[in-house]
């Protein structure tokens, strides 16, 4: 199972670009061997509460991530929503390891998420998930993780 999730992403985007991303459209999205669903984005409609949205399959109020900051009331600072202990019910992500044989992958490009999205894996010590971002594709523990 390949889940893609393209934040802001309009549907036309994809169907205008078929012939620049002929691999992704042709297995991905193409019928009868692919599936594209449009969703209506959370509200508010911000990165973090939408994608917490998709990976627990619950709305903000219950997941608790209600946007991409919330203020501090003690300090008057805003802080951004990106710490796993945020989340009020788990991910999608730690039922795939009840399969056997089954890794899960999480790539996202905004590093921000990352930890949010891991929430609730194992601590790996058997090569049974990934979790990467692209924007630190290049540092070491995202070459080590994909050496695996």
């Amino acid at each position: 199972v390949v889940g893609i999730c393209i934040d802001g992403c309009c549907p036309e985007y994809l169907k205008s670009a078929k012939f620049h991303m002929p691999n992704l459209y042709q297995k991905m999205l193409a019928k009868p061997s692919g599936h594209l669903s449009i969703v209506r984005s959370a509200m508010p409609t911000l990165t973090n509460p939408n994608n917490m949205s998709i990976v627990t399959g619950v709305s903000p109020a219950h997941h608790g991530i209600s946007g991409n900051y919330y203020l501090d009331a003690s300090t008057g600072e805003e802080v951004m929503m990106t710490q796993p202990e945020l989340l009020l019910c788990p991910t999608i992500f730690p039922e795939f390891l009840n399969a056997p044989d089954t890794v899960v992958v999480i790539l996202t490009v905004k590093h921000k998420l990352l930890s949010m999205l891991t929430a609730g894996l194992p601590s790996d010590t058997q090569g049974r998930w990934i979790g990467l971002s692209a924007e630190r594709a290049d540092d070491e523990t995202s070459s080590s993780a994909l050496a695996k």
